[in-house]
């Protein structure tokens, strides 16, 4: 009976591997963006946000503007409150 060499086999599937992972890690890191469906149609949105400031690990503070108003929010476990309502000239930013 004949033997069989299984030394090639595996060098071909460590190449396959090889070839498959690669393709992922470019489709995920190149392709996956570009898709339009997945990005977001953010230019008519009337909310921006403005800044971000982590206080602690679960407490952040958020400054929006939501149409012509800014908003100081603040977020943690319990949700999110409206801290504050900055006028335009207070928050350093012109609108866009």
């Amino acid at each position: 009976m004949a033997t069989i060499d299984y030394t090639w086999l595996f060098i071909q599937m460590l190449a396959a591997l090889v070839v498959v992972c690669v393709g992922a890690v470019l489709l995920l890191k190149y392709g996956l963006p570009r898709l339009s469906f997945l990005q977001r149609r953010q230019k008519n949105s009337p909310f921006h946000l403005l800044g971000r400031f982590a206080l602690e690990h679960r407490r952040t503070l958020y400054l929006m503007q939501v149409f012509d108003k800014v908003y100081l929010l603040g977020s943690t476990d319990g949700g999110i409150v409206k801290l504050d309502e900055i006028k335009g000239d207070e928050s350093g930013h012109s609108g866009s």
